[in-house]
């Protein structure tokens, strides 16, 4: 408890345990005594992983949560007894569900310090309804200071006409850098890679177009294939009725990604609307090379056109001319390679724990 106020430490409202945020609470809670992570749930029903027990303090609220349209949308409202119970000395919530509401609710009524955190930009907001949006303008205008997970985060926070020299801290998303960077590369043995959720913000048909244009140029094309999602079996069988040569091992555990990452010579990324996109940190973390689209969070801040990657327009043939261009040159695949790891180095733990840290 804080001998100047009389309040108890700071407390951070998120959805749920994360292999991407866990590692990250566990440092700030070593830095900040007292620090506690309230959780809405303890997993969405759409994720499979297998967590180890972090050792931050955390209270899960078990909120109810409602699907709208393949978005979880988390209740929470017994949040405020438990704020009442630890009266906080800083109040920082993560996206504007009903519990955030009421935690921000609770800060501004209790005169608490609130900080906002958030993970998305103005491409990945791009179709907020009005309501959306003056709800946004009203989390950034009552608070005192602001988390995000890029450049692109930032220049959203100053969209909304909020000041944020001074106020801004950069907590980015990040994997466990360490353990790709003890894997030994394979013989690189497909050329190309998917991975993460096959939904349709992934872009299914177009991605079909990307390798179908390819399997053109390269009759022996292999692809790998890892992760889930409700287009997960359209894209298998459409592939295999291709005649690509693919492989799908399943859902892959966390320790067991860099493996996988390490036998592809591409990863394709497309999206229409990605906060951040941590397949890109995956990849690059093993050198994979990444191509991706104009609406992925990641673009400019990690991954960087002809530099370490392409960022492409949503045309098939610019994907297949890009794509073409790395595996049919080897210096070039080398180069961008030895960029990509480069380039990930500062996106880790400690930095992001940092940001939570300087913020509070």
């Amino acid at each position: 408890m804080s001998e100047k106020t009389g309040r108890g430490p700071a407390i951070l409202l998120t959805n749920m345990p994360s292999p991407y945020r866990g590692p990250v609470f566990d440092l700030v809670a070593k830095a900040l005594p007292g620090f506690k992570v309230i959780y809405c749930r303890n997993i969405e029903p759409d994720r499979q992983w297998h967590l180890p027990d972090y050792r931050h303090e955390r209270i899960v609220l078990n909120s109810a949560t409602l699907n709208l349209n393949g978005r979880f949308v988390h209740l929470g409202l017994n949040i405020i007894p438990h704020l009442m119970r630890l009266n906080p000395e800083v109040v920082i919530t993560s996206q504007y569900y009903p519990a955030a509401i009421a935690a921000f609710a609770y800060a501004k009524i209790a005169r608490v310090p609130h900080v906002c955190m958030y993970d998305g930009w103005e491409g990945f907001d791009r179709h907020l309804s009005g309501y959306h949006k003056i709800l946004r303008r009203m989390f950034y205008r009552n608070s005192d200071a602001f988390i995000g997970v890029s450049s692109h985060t930032r220049r959203l926070f100053e969209s909304y006409g909020v000041e944020v020299e001074g106020r801004y801290f950069w907590s980015p998303l990040c994997v466990d850098n360490d353990l790709f960077f003890k894997t030994t590369s394979h013989e690189r043995e497909y050329h190309l890679m998917l991975s993460g959720r096959m939904v349709d913000t992934k872009l299914p048909e177009f991605t079909l177009e990307v390798i179908l244009g390819l399997r053109a140029r390269i009759p022996n094309l292999k692809l790998l294939l890892i992760g889930s999602g409700d287009r997960l079996e359209f894209m298998l069988k459409r592939i295999r009725a291709m005649g690509v040569a693919a492989e799908y091992p399943g859902f892959v555990q966390q320790q067991d990604l860099p493996r996988y990452y390490a036998m592809a010579r591409i990863l394709l990324f497309p999206t229409k609307g990605d906060c951040w996109g941590l397949v890109a940190n995956e990849a690059m973390a093993m050198g994979t090379p990444v191509l991706t689209s104009h609406f992925a969070g990641a673009k400019e801040d990690l991954v960087r056109h002809g530099e370490n990657g392409y960022i492409l327009p949503i045309e098939p043939g610019a994907w297949t001319e890009h794509a073409m261009k790395l595996l049919g040159d080897d210096g070039l695949w080398n180069t961008f390679s030895a960029r990509a790891k480069e380039a990930v180095v500062p996106f880790h733990f400690h930095n992001a724990a940092k940001g939570i840290v300087d913020a509070v």
